[in-house]
Order: structure tokens, then sequence, then C-alpha cells
């Protein structure tokens, strides 16, 4: 995985600057990064309710799904929240009210085809520990400049959290385009998974443009927190993780020809 390239240089350089301590340091700054990560995400999250069949037909179809997925103990809730979203954390699918609101049965089921690609794919067990490694390749360099004087050692370290960066976003592109190719596989109408990319980014279109002609004291918020965020939405606008809804779409389209002519 070449996000660890970085990483590993990290503590190779952490060793030769200062030696065994420093090495032992970069160890212990990790694993404390990454404990205190687990048990803030096991302490906190938001209130869920179990998709049941009061949803109606589509609770069946949904867990028809996870059955030709080939998954096991996958559980799908639904979250309280009126935009549009869709993550998957652990073995759980979480789908929010706006999206039931935003979508019909059959690109419902896409968005969730492709969190099962996700949970296939252990993308659920990578991601927490990549936004992990994130927080220590930041912070690893100014522990390193208080701890040898040297500006110097701080701006190449820098320049290697830079570089995970790059890495984390060309690995977490590749990661969507891979639950993507799963989605279309098991899907009973693999043209949803499209369709359903089509209406969100028209949502999300039609939102911008409502957000800049009103009173700004009044603007909705279309921005979209929590964890396991699916949709395109970066945090640093030079390393996008998500792919652009145009990309996925020409990504999807040949898969579905060649889908196509094999049948």
């Amino acid at each position: 995985m070449r996000p660890l390239l970085p990483l590993i240089t990290a503590f190779l350089l952490a060793y030769l600057f200062a030696g065994r301590a420093g090495f032992l340091g970069g160890v212990l700054i990790l694993v404390s990064v990454v404990f205190l990560g687990l048990l803030i995400s096991a302490l906190s999250g938001p209130e869920l309710v179990e998709l049941s069949d009061s949803f109606g037909e589509i609770a069946g179809r949904i867990k028809n799904l996870v059955r030709r997925a080939g998954l096991r103990g996958v559980s799908v809730y639904v979250l309280e929240d009126y935009l549009p979203n869709a993550y998957s954390t652990g073995k759980k699918v979480i789908l929010s009210l706006g999206l039931f609101e935003v979508l019909d049965e059959d690109e419902v089921l896409g968005v969730v085809a492709h969190e099962l690609g996700h949970i296939r794919n252990r993308d659920t067990l990578l991601f927490p520990l990549l936004a992990y490694f994130r927080i220590f390749a930041f912070v690893f360099p100014f522990v390193m400049w208080a701890f040898t004087g040297s500006f110097l050692a701080f701006l190449l370290y820098m320049t290697l959290y830079i570089w995970f960066e790059a890495e984390r976003s060309r690995f977490l592109k590749g990661r969507e385009f891979r639950a993507d190719d799963f989605a279309v596989r098991i899907l009973d109408v693999p043209m949803s998974l499209k369709y359903a990319l089509e209406e969100l980014k028209n949502y999300e279109d039609l939102m911008v443009r409502v957000k800049k002609g009103i009173n700004p004291g009044i603007e909705p918020k279309i921005e979209r927190h929590g964890r396991g965020r699916t949709y395109r939405k970066p945090g640093i606008v030079f390393f996008p993780t998500h792919p652009s809804y145009e990309e996925r779409i020409f990504r999807i389209v040949p898969l579905l020809e060649e889908l196509r002519s094999r049948a």
C-alpha cells in the first residue's frame, strides 16, 4: 500500500536523526494516535435506527442485495438527516433519510451496493487507519523539530507529509472506483448506480445555486459532516479523496457495456 511508504521513510529518518529514541518515540506517538482514534470512535456516533420492514418493500430488496454480495453480519441503518448521504463503517451501512427523498428505490440500491463494495474490499477497516496515519504524519514533523531542534528536519518531514497526502488521495480514489465496480456487478439494474450518481450531482449543483442566491443569514448548510462521508467533499483542495461524479460515471459506462456484451 503506497501511502505507507512516506510513513516508513519517516521512521527511518527518525532513527537517522535521533537514533533508537527517535524511532521508538515515533512508534509511541503512532500507537497513541490510533488508540485515541479508536476510543473516540467507539464512544461517539450519531443515533441510528435499523432498517426494518416499516420502510416498505425497499427494506427487503436491500436485504436481498446484502445476501447477493456474499456478506455476513452486515446491518443497514437509517440516519435522521435530510441531506442525502450514505457511508459504511465496520459492517454497517448508514443511509440518511434525505437519500430516500432524492433517489428512487433502484438508485438507493445502487448506493447501498457501492457501500457493500467498501465492506467487501475491507475499506471500512483501511479508511479509519489512514485517517489516524494522516494525523500522525501531520503531527510528527513538529515532534521531530522539538526533539532535534533542526528546522531542516521539520521541512523534510513536512515534505513527507505532503507525499503521504498525495498517496492517500490516489489510494482512496482508487478504492471508490473498486467499490463502484463491485456495485455494478451485483445490482439487478446495473445502470441504477449511474442514475444515482447523476441525481446526486444534480442535487448538489441545485443546492449550490440556491445557496448562492439567497440571504447569507439563512443559507442552507449543505456541507456533510460525520464519519465515513461517501460523496465528494474533499478536505484539502489539492488532494481530493473522492473522484468527481463525472469521473465515476465515465468509468461505469464502459463497464456496463462490457457486462452487457457478456450477457
